[in-house]
């Protein structure tokens, strides 16, 4: 009796420990780690007086700080260990405490509290929330060690061969549907949470599933400051806040209409046009077809060069299908089946990032359904599929049993083939002697016809072809010399991209100086050609565009490369050359000389 009283007493005294303990606050450790830390009330007491008016003061708690394991943009995810109940945890607390306005510790106090009412194994678990000594909000919660969902992605992205074997499609499927699952138990809480993301989804070392970051979770249930829509899920709230029990009276610490808040290239369009009242369950839907088409693609729905084009692109619903995406991208998407993003699972994905609520799925356990199906090999209802594809569904469904049939049907076809083709002999062989002698005959009266219609036949098929190409050529011809009329009005109207491409579709055969005119018309460049020692008096392309012939008063005539500018040829002549031409196949050349022609 004597040794379990002095255990018991030893028992409560580690329970007991207080602040004086030698390891490190919280305030200690942000300091030493460059976060600026330690709220020590302030003159006004504000901090203290915000998180005391919700939380019960737990000086008495004792937490060892590790390692920083991760930072946002208000908080910091601490590794920590719990000295009374001896386990590692994770503890959230905010970045600056000192510059921390009240709206900022209402929120960390209100993620803590929808947090750690969502009991669910997709749902991270929430251990303590407290005050710290200092009087720092802070709260633990499981310390997760795996991987995020994004990381996974980025890994078969890089084409890592460990994660690419480790995690193909349908295992990727699997951690999808726990995500679903996670949301669809949060949704019946009254729960959205605004910022679903593949980096805050984590993947534990057993294959465990968990949906991360609360942070901009929302209670649908209740009507924020300017939320004047009723919810689909209004009277099934049942997660509890802050806010939602009235403690939480601080001015601004509701979110306020008109402000997007979230990542951009996950969220619905009435997330980034900050429309409050308009977020629903529905939304989540829309960042769950945002995971999902990531999964497919290895990339977010939406890109863009900054904030303002990704925002406007979603509020537009610009987003391209999965399947196109594949292609235009030209993508290696190893982890998919054959390489490919099945069409099945894009037309899901596109349904539940359709920019109208009303065109989503309306549940999340809708969208499961889907997936599921096509985990199944059933037809998904955001596909249409036909008859065709039913029935292609069904015998990759029914393997063994369309085999089976194929064989039977085989056998049967095989033994009608079989016997007709034994009944069709015995009959061609008498019908083969009695068409053999006829044949003989008609053969030798049908050579004789052919020998005089082969000569007449020869003679009109040769004039049809002569006539023919002459008509072709005539048609061709007026179509080339229209073609040419077409690029020069493109180009008078500066068109050149289409004049370039109309150009290049030119038959080789008609190509002369107006083609190689239209060309360089069609690609304007500058080119300098020096040579010459006096005025140039003409010059002409070359029918191919390449070279160009010059003429000057200085006795001589030359040709240039036209695209480099440089001197190819120069010939001297006995006086000034007044104008050139160049012959249609380019292999004649024509100077005029004080009225004469020289070739």
């Amino acid at each position: 009796m004597g040794e379990e009283k002095d255990k018991v007493s030893e028992l409560k005294k580690t329970l007991a420990m207080d602040i004086k303990r030698d390891g490190m606050t919280i305030t200690q450790f942000m300091e030493k780690c460059g976060i600026e830390g330690g709220v020590a009330l302030d003159e006004k007491g504000k901090s203290s007086s915000v998180a005391s008016s919700v939380l019960v003061d737990q000086a008495g708690r004792k937490y060892d700080i590790g390692r920083k394991v991760n930072q946002g943009g208000m908080g910091a995810i601490l590794q920590a260990k719990d000295l009374n109940i001896r386990r590692t945890v994770a503890m959230k607390v905010l970045l600056d405490p000192k510059r921390s306005t009240d709206n900022q510790i209402i929120r960390l106090i209100e993620e803590a509290q929808i947090t750690g009412q969502m009991e669910h194994p997709g749902i991270v678990p929430v251990h303590e929330l407290g005050v710290d000594a200092s009087g720092n909000v802070f709260y633990t919660m499981k310390f997760v060690k795996g991987v995020t969902l994004d990381s996974i992605i980025d890994g078969i992205r890089n084409g890592v061969p460990d994660i690419i074997s480790k995690y193909p499609l349908n295992s990727l499927l699997t951690i999808f549907l726990k995500i679903c699952d996670a949301m669809a138990f949060s949704h019946t809480k009254g729960v959205v949470h605004r910022d679903l993301k593949p980096a805050n989804i984590m993947i534990g070392e057993f294959g465990e599933v968990l949906v991360m970051d609360w942070g901009l979770g929302k209670v649908i249930g209740r009507k924020e400051k300017d939320d004047v829509s009723e919810d689909a899920t209004g009277s099934r709230t049942i997660v509890e806040s802050s806010r939602s029990d009235g403690t939480a009276s601080v001015e601004g610490a509701m979110t306020m209409e008109g402000k997007a808040m979230g990542t951009p290239v996950y969220m619905p369009p009435e997330q980034a046009y900050g429309k409050v009242s308009e977020i629903d369950h529905r939304s989540d839907i829309y960042a769950l077809g945002a995971i999902l088409y990531d999964i497919l693609t290895l990339s977010p729905p939406v890109g863009g060069d900054n904030v303002n084009d990704i925002l406007m692109k979603v509020v537009q619903g610009r987003i391209e299908t999965p399947t196109l995406f594949e292609h235009s991208h030209k993508l290696k998407l190893r982890h998919l089946p054959g390489g490919h993003v099945p069409a099945a699972l894009s037309s899901v994905a596109m349904k539940a990032l359709s920019p109208d609520k009303n065109d989503r799925y309306q549940s999340v356990k809708d969208l499961q359904k889907d997936i599921e199906a096509y985990q199944g090999g059933f037809a998904t209802s955001a596909e249409g599929a036909g008859l065709f594809r039913q029935l292609w569904l069904f015998a990759g469904r029914h393997k063994g049993f369309v085999a089976a049939a194929a064989s039977v049907f085989l056998a049967v076809a095989i033994g009608l083939v079989v016997a007709l083709a034994q009944r069709n002999q015995a009959l061609t062989a008498e019908r083969n002697a009695v068409e053999a002698k006829e044949e003989a005959q008609n053969q030798r009266d049908a050579a004789e016809i052919a020998r005089n219609s082969a000569l007449k036949a020869k003679t009109a098929e040769e004039l049809q072809r002569v006539k023919a190409e002459k008509l072709q050529t005539e048609d061709e011809y007026e179509s080339y010399v229209a073609r040419i009329g077409a690029i020069q009005m493109k180009v008078q109207e500066e068109n050149l991209s289409s004049a370039r491409e109309m150009i290049e579709s030119c038959q080789p055969y008609f190509r002369n100086w107006e083609w190689g005119r239209m060309k360089r018309l069609c690609n304007p460049k500058v080119v300098v050609m020096t040579g010459h020692q006096a005025a140039v008096t003409s010059a002409a392309f070359f029918p191919d565009g390449k070279r160009i012939l010059s003429s000057s008063s200085d006795k001589t005539v030359r040709i240039w490369d036209s695209a480099t500018g440089k001197e190819s040829l120069k010939i001297e002549l006995d006086s000034p050359v007044d104008a050139v031409a160049v012959s249609r196949d380019g292999r004649f050349l024509t100077a005029e000389q004080s009225g004469a022609i020289t070739m």
